[in-house]
């Protein structure tokens, strides 16, 4: 019996992996170098099969869209005769292709599965998938050239009042105070979700920020999802997150938006104007806990975030030495093997 295949999975918020593979008219190509416009990049196995000129064909009909400035599309053949036949040409600007007969590409997408072994007649077996990329080569959404639909699901809750973290009496405690903050918070438990979170961020969060601050995240300090309400005005008033001593290892904090029906509740960095963010659905802000930083307040509906905090294994240390302090003492989780 022949083992099951098994294919990489990359879904909207990955990040898209680099290569090196020969292209039209670079024998080495970077794909990372083509960062800084969006991207589709298409898997659509043979240029002489239909269901490959039928997905050729959507991007003939759609060529005035890609000019490598706003947009750009790369496709990859696995088909040697392709290239025999030169039916593929690079056109610029905007279009170009990638001749993956190793299949090294392919299944590093997830178009060709990872134990995937060509049978004596060279036949191969290829899912024709594409992919559209931001310009910071992130997946924004996934397609199905063979017909397959993918399904995503989100979660939005409230929950118990939520206060700051002030050192009191030698502690560091929670404090509700409703002229600083008005925010309730859900603790998530559920052990499959936590591990869903965890490699998520592991994925497509913690490579993003090692890339940006040169600074290897490897522990999680809670998980919470908070609503903040426009019934109440809920809002944060300007704070740093590492002032006390049972804070004082965080190092990054995290704001991931579950929803964007809502208005108000945007974050904001007073020490460097009056701008405000408001990240779509998924998208995360991530900032240095040093940084001064506030939430509006929300006139209409209800902001859900998610809103983790990250350190590494020196700061580990110093949350150790800190424990005795904490009046809360709920642990951390290390996502360096999660």
């Amino acid at each position: 019996m022949s083992a099951a295949l098994e294919y990489i999975r990359l879904g909207a918020g990955d990040p898209a992996p680099w290569f090196t593979a020969r292209g039209c008219s670079n024998p080495e190509y970077r794909f990372d170098t083509a960062a800084g416009r969006y991207i589709v990049l298409g898997f659509f196995a043979s240029a002489n099969s239909a269901g490959g000129q039928e997905a050729l064909a959507i991007v003939r009909e759609n060529r005035q869209l890609f000019d490598d400035n706003h947009l750009t599309f790369f496709g990859v053949s696995v088909d040697p005769g392709d290239e025999k036949r030169g039916v593929l040409k690079t056109e610029l600007p905007g279009i170009r292709w990638f001749w993956d007969t190793d299949l090294a590409v392919s299944r590093l997408y997830g178009s060709v599965a990872r134990n995937f072994t060509p049978g004596a007649d060279g036949r191969i077996s290829a899912r024709r998938v594409w992919y559209v990329l931001d310009p910071t080569m992130r997946i924004m959404k996934t397609i199905n050239m063979d017909g397959n639909p993918n399904h995503g699901a989100e979660e939005a809750q409230g929950g118990q009042e939520s206060g700051f973290m002030r050192d009191v009496g030698g502690k560091t405690v929670g404090i509700v105070d409703y002229g600083l903050k008005r925010r309730s918070d859900v603790v998530l438990t559920d052990e499959t979700l936590l591990g869903e979170l965890r490699a998520r961020m592991k994925k497509r969060l913690v490579p993003e920020i090692e890339k940006v601050h040169f600074f290897h995240a490897t522990r999680i300090e809670r998980f919470i999802v908070a609503c903040y309400d426009g019934a109440n005005g809920g809002f944060f008033r300007p704070h740093r997150d590492h002032t006390t001593k049972g804070t004082a290892h965080r190092r990054f904090a995290v704001t991931i938006n579950l929803n964007n029906d809502f208005e108000g509740g945007e974050l904001n960095f007073p020490e460097y104007g009056p701008r405000t963010f408001k990240p779509p659905p998924g998208g995360a802000v991530v900032f240095s806990c040093a940084l001064l930083h506030a939430v509006t307040p929300v006139t209409k509906g209800k902001r859900y975030a998610f809103l983790p905090f990250l350190y590494d294994e020196a700061a580990a240390k110093i949350r150790a030495e800190n424990q005795q302090f904490l009046e809360d003492k709920s642990l951390s989780v290390n996502i360096s093997t999660g």
